[in-house]
């Protein structure tokens, strides 16, 4: 994992709230909720007992840029 930054479960459900996650048709919304996904994944695994942070990829914008970030 190149570069793997520290995540909460805070720190997830701020990024939920971004329209990357919730808006339907945004350009980055298969990638970023796959990136929440995984990191919930992370912070509560179904074969052990839950995290409290968890040391997660970061996301990176590939791409065009979005008008309006």
């Amino acid at each position: 994992m190149a570069n793997p930054i520290r995540t909460t479960e805070a720190d997830l459900r701020s990024a939920m709230r971004e329209p990357r996650y919730w808006q339907n048709g945004h350009p980055e919304r298969d990638v970023f909720t796959g990136w929440v996904r995984g990191g919930f994944g992370a912070l509560h695994p179904k074969d052990a007992a839950a995290r409290g942070a968890v040391w997660v990829r970061p996301y990176r914008r590939e791409g065009r840029p979005v008008a309006g970030h």
